[in-house]
């Protein structure tokens, strides 16, 4: 499952105007404020503060001059922490012929990248200038500079080549998730409550994709996840909406057929 719900402690700091609410409430707003919509390294990205346990401190430093009090806090958090073999679902955001795809995911992440060499095979890069158009997937793929198309090989005794499919902007994807990577730079790091719970190639080219997808000049991304797209079910969930609905039909009709004897 990608979203776990963890354990931590953490140093909580609630100003004078806060000491008169309930403890539980200001330092659940307190710990949200400072947590949710954050990437917290092992962690992952925090989505929720569940709730709050066991408080200690209450002490006053004087030194602060302030009248804040200082508690030692354990706390439960939502985060979104995809593990190698998830299999999730996500948008085409962009394409490119060194990143792959970038995808979001539900509008709460994307920093997500599947890398040329995790897309079906075999697949190439089509320039926005050299896709037909005026359809919907070619405006798309010119608006985000092109498309990945793949092109399955003849089926059977077929001798021409088979139309190629488009992996376009816009596109809702299915994928696996091959890699987690938590980057060095400013993610926070917490303190986990205690009893809480060719490989150098593709490496290689997972590492290029990121760089091509996070410029230098671009916002430091925390948290990437490298994705796959080559198997039976994942890309582009329209290249399997037939067989879905057949297998639908199919399970219906057994069902159907059970109550009939």
């Amino acid at each position: 499952m990608a979203f776990r719900v963890v354990d931590v402690e953490e140093d909580v700091r609630l100003s004078p105007h806060d000491l008169g609410r309930p403890l539980a409430e200001a330092l659940t707003d307190s710990l949200s404020k400072s947590l949710v919509d954050r990437v917290v390294r092992g962690l992952g990205l925090v989505v929720a503060v569940v709730g709050v346990g066991a408080a200690e401190g209450g002490v006053v430093h004087a030194a602060g001059g302030d009248g804040s009090a200082h508690w030692r806090v354990a706390a439960r958090l939502a985060t979104f922490h995809p593990r190698p073999g998830d299999v999730l679902d996500g948008q085409i955001v962009e394409a490119g012929p060194r990143l792959g795809l970038r995808l979001a995911l539900g509008g709460f992440f994307d920093d997500v990248v599947v890398p040329p060499d995790g897309l079906p095979s075999p697949s190439t890069f089509v320039a926005a200038r050299a896709l037909p158009g005026p359809g919907t997937a070619a405006a798309a793929a010119a608006e985000g500079g092109g498309c990945w198309m793949y092109r399955p090989p003849p089926d059977g005794d077929e001798e021409e080549e088979a139309e190629g499919l488009e992996m376009a902007p816009g596109a809702a994807v299915r994928f696996r998730v091959r890699e987690v990577r938590f980057e060095r730079g400013p993610a926070p790091a917490l303190a986990a409550a205690p009893g809480g719970g060719g490989r150098a190639a593709a490496a290689a080219a997972a590492a290029a994709a990121a760089a091509a997808a996070f410029p230098s000049d671009a916002p430091f991304a925390p948290l990437v996840v490298i994705g796959d797209m080559d198997g039976v079910g994942l890309g582009p969930k329209s290249w399997w909406a037939d067989e879905e609905e057949e297998e639908e039909k199919e399970d219906d009709g057994d069902g159907e057929g059970g109550r009939a004897e």
